[in-house]
């Protein structure tokens, strides 16, 4: 049990949370803006603004792929090594993140992580 003690932890429980929520915020982002925003609407921005634009959006992007890619490994290492499932549903959550990348990362966080990670505080 002292081996996996990192993984449950609550720092690192703290920051998968973070991670999901960013990985969810973009996902919603994503949505939105490619499926449902009309590309009629879009406007470029004055001159004046383009560079600071460009380097928050760059800032952004660069932090949103880091937290996604973050979650990700962390919850593959986790379905891998130290989940306490079935092997059936522990393949089937590596299957699932490999196909649906970060999204299948938030709902593993949510529904498998936490509780195990309160099960291991408890103990």
């Amino acid at each position: 049990m002292k081996e996996n003690r990192w993984i449950f932890g609550k720092r690192m429980n703290l920051l998968f949370a973070i991670c999901s929520v960013i990985t969810l915020v973009v996902l919603a982002i994503e949505i939105i803006g490619l499926y449902l925003y009309p590309m009629s609407e879009m406007r470029l921005p004055e001159t004046h603004g383009v560079l600071a634009l460009f380097v928050l959006v760059l800032l952004s992007v660069a932090i949103c792929l880091a937290s996604q890619l973050w979650l990700w490994i962390g919850m593959l290492i986790f379905c891998m090594r130290y989940d306490r499932r079935p092997a059936v549903w522990r393949v089937l959550g590596v299957l699932f993140q490999i196909c649906t990348l970060s999204f299948a990362s938030c709902l593993i966080y949510f529904f498998a992580y936490r509780a195990q990670a309160k099960a291991s505080w408890a103990t």
